[in-house]
C-alpha cells in the first residue's frame, strides 16, 4: 500500500520501497519496459506532488531525451567460487552514453564502488572489465553489478547466486563507527550533545549487545576534520568480515545542497562555506560504507540544521532525496533524525538529539531488537518526544533496505 506520483517528464516519487517493483518506463528507443532503478539517480524526486501543485517544479529533460543521449551501459557478471571466497568478473560496455561508476552488490548490499577513471580498470574496445574478490556468507550469496552512464542512467547485470556452507557457527563481531561533532571553527554552529550522543550509544551498545557477538569493536572520532573522518573508515574497513555487523552513527550538522547531502566537519564556516574541503558529501559517505565488506549494515544520521539565513541560502533543500539515494545506492537501511524540510533538534531537557534518545531507548526493549524492529519504535518515538517535551514537530526519515539482523536481545 502507498502512493506513486509520476510527472510527464519522468520524475517520480513514492512513499514505500515496496512500490519500486511496480514502477517501470518505456522510452521510445526501446521495445521493452525498463525498471525504474535504471532512472532512479536522475528522476527520483521526493516531494514531487507538492512541488507540482505549487508550480515550483523545475524544468527537466524527459526520459526519452536523456535515454537517447546517454543510454545505460550493458553490464554482465561472472561469479567463481574459491573455497570461502568468490571472484566476480564484471564487464561494463559503453552503449553510447559512456561508463562512469561501477557498483557491486552482494545480497542487495553495496560492497564495492569503482570509478571508470581508476587505474585498476582494464579497458578493451568499448568495455571496462574489473575483477573483485569478496567473502561468502553461509547460505545463498547473490551478486549483481551495475554501471552508470555519463548522465547517471544505470545498467544492471543479471543476478548470479552461489551457495556456501560453513561447518562452524561461531559468533561474529559487531563494529561501531561513530562520528560526533560539537565544536566548529564557526561558533555559530556549535552543538551541545553530538559528542555526548556518540559516547552514550557506544556505551549502551557495548552493554546491551555484548552477549550477541564475539566482540564489539569501536572506531570513533570527535570534533574532527574531513581527513580524520575518512581515515577512520580507511584504516579500519579491512578489519571487518562479510558476516560481521556494522552500525554507523553520524551526529553533528548536515544539510543538502544541489541534491547532495553533506555532513559538516569541524572546519566548516558559514561566512566562507567550502563544502568540498570541509564536509563529507553523500558520495564519500557511500564509498566509505561500500569499502566495508559486511552485508549487515545500519546507518544512523542525527544531524541538525543551523536554521536562519544559512538554510535560505542552500538550494534544493531536501534531505529526503539525498538520504534516499544513499540508502538506494548502498542497499543499506538509513534512519535519519528529520525528513524533508524539517529540523532535527537537540535539547537540554532530554540531554540528547532525538534520534540518539530514541535509539538508546529502543535498545532497552524486551525481546529481540533488530535492524527492522527498531523502525516502528523510532518512527513513533521521535515525533512523540518532540511534541511532548519540546512542543515542536520532528519526523524521522527511514528507508529500510538490505538484510535484517539482530542488534541485541533483552
Amino acid at each position: 500500500h502507498g502512493k506513486i506520483v509520476h510527472a510527464q517528464n519522468g520524475r517520480f516519487d513514492y512513499d514505500s520501497e515496496k512500490l519500486e517493483e511496480l514502477l517501470f518506463f518505456h522510452p521510445d528507443e526501446t521495445e521493452v519496459d525498463i525498471d525504474s532503478k535504471v532512472f532512479f539517480q536522475v528522476y527520483y524526486s521526493p516531494g514531487l506532488l507538492s512541488s507540482v501543485m505549487s508550480g515550483k517544479e523545475k524544468p527537466m529533460d524527459s526520459i526519452q531525451k536523456i535515454y537517447a543521449a546517454s543510454p545505460p551501459p550493458e553490464v554482465s557478471i561472472k561469479v567463481t567460487k574459491l573455497e570461502s571466497m568468490s571472484e566476480i568478473n564484471v564487464k561494463a560496455c559503453d552503449t553510447g552514453g559512456g561508463v562512469n561508476d561501477i557498483y557491486l552488490y552482494q545480497n542487495k548490499t553495496l560492497i564495492s564502488v569503482e570509478n571508470s577513471r581508476s587505474v585498476r580498470f582494464v579497458m578493451k574496445e568499448k568495455c571496462i572489465q574489473k575483477t573483485f574478490q569478496t567473502g561468502l556468507i553461509s547460505g545463498n550469496n547473490s551478486f549483481q553489478a551495475a554501471a552508470s552512464s555519463a548522465k547517471g542512467l544505470q545498467g544492471f547485470s543479471k543476478l548470479e547466486t552461489i551457495q556456501h556452507i560453513k561447518s562452524d557457527a561461531t559468533k561474529t563481531k559487531l563494529h561501531l563507527f561513530i562520528v560526533g561533532i560539537d565544536k566548529f571553527k564557526d561558533e555559530k554552529l556549535r552543538l551541545q550533545f553530538a559528542v555526548k550522543d556518540g559516547k552514550a550509544i557506544r556505551d549502551q551498545v557495548q552493554t546491551k549487545s555484548k552477549n550477541q557477538f564475539s566482540s564489539i569493536e569501536v572506531y570513533e572520532t570527535y570534533d574532527s576534520s574531513k581527513k580524520e573522518i575518512l581515515d577512520l573508515f580507511k584504516n579500519n574497513s579491512k578489519k571487518i568480515s562479510i558476516e560481521d555487523t556494522v552500525i554507523f552513527f553520524f551526529s553533528g550538522h548536515g544539510t543538502t545542497k544541489d541534491k547532495s547531502y553533506y555532513f559538516l566537519t569541524t572546519d566548516f564556516t558559514l561566512d566562507n562555506p567550502n563544502f568540498e574541503k570541509d564536509s563529507l558529501d553523500q558520495d564519500e559517505i557511500t564509498r566509505s560504507i561500500a569499502e566495508i565488506d559486511s552485508i549487515k549494515k545500519l546507518i544512523l544520521i542525527d544531524t541538525c540544521e543551523s536554521g536562519g539565513a544559512w538554510v535560505s541560502n542552500i538550494e534544493n533543500f531536501t534531505d529526503e532525496f539525498a538520504l534516499g539515494l544513499i540508502s538506494k545506492k548502498t542497499g543499506v537501511t538509513v534512519i535519519a533524525s528529520s525528513m524533508e524540510k524539517s529540523f532535527a533538534f537537540e535539547s537540554a531537557k532530554i540531554g540528547h538529539g532525538l534520534l540518539a534518545k530514541s535509539f538508546l531507548e529502543v535498545l532497552e526493549l524486551k525481546g529481540e531488537v533488530s535492524s527492522s524492529s527498531i523502525i516502528p519504535f523510532i518512527n513513533k518515538r521521535i515525533p512523540e518526544i518532540a511534541n511532548i517535551l519540546l512542543k515542536k514537530e520532528q519526523f524521522p526519515f527511514i528507508s529500510f533496505r538490505g538484510r535484517d539482523f539482530l542488534i541485541t536481545e533483552n
